[in-house]
């Protein structure tokens, strides 16, 4: 296993003494905090590789290795995440189900790391100006904190990103 701050990268099913295999996916192995990680680079060329894991070293510097699972998790999977907490707290769906088809129209389809606070301001800004009352806004807010906070729970998501609040009588 790779000590901390270290790592490698490798084709696997090729021999440590072979030459490279043009046509075999390049991997990484790095370890962090005493877990280990192997990813896929899901490229045949070596320089992603070293991209990748350059990458993943620069981001242990900072202390926050967005590690594979979280690259992974996506908006949809968020969703899961609340509608499930609302179902094992006993609580309706019905309006969390709007506000996360209003959240859908601009973040479907996104990883939840690229959901950035840039991002979220954004959302809020484009809602304020569709004539969208803040307290609807503020409500889909708090269904998206609530969401990313439930996936650091469950270890999915180290860093989650700050969701602004705004204040019912604020208009811009």
């Amino acid at each position: 296993m790779p000590r901390t701050g270290t790592g490698r990268i490798y084709q696997r099913g090729v021999a440590k003494d072979d030459p490279p295999d043009p046509n075999k996916v390049w991997w990484i192995d790095y370890g962090f905090r005493g877990k280990r990680y192997r990813e896929s680079t899901d490229s045949t060329k070596r320089k992603d590789a070293v991209d990748l894991l350059r990458k993943r070293m620069a981001e242990m510097g900072s202390g926050a290795v967005v590690g594979p699972t979280e690259e992974q998790l996506t908006f949809a999977d968020l969703r899961r995440f609340h509608e499930a907490n609302l179902k094992v707290n006993g609580k309706r769906t019905t309006w969390a189900r709007c506000e996360w088809d209003r959240l859908e129209g601009t973040f479907a389809g996104f990883r939840a790391v690229d959901i950035t606070t840039d991002r979220i301001e954004g959302y809020i800004v484009s809602r304020q100006e569709s004539d969208a009352a803040n307290s609807t806004i503020q409500k889909e807010l708090s269904t998206l904190r609530r969401a990313f906070n439930l996936a650091r729970r469950a270890g999915r998501l180290t860093n989650p990103p700050y969701v602004p609040g705004i204040k019912s009588g604020q208009r811009p």
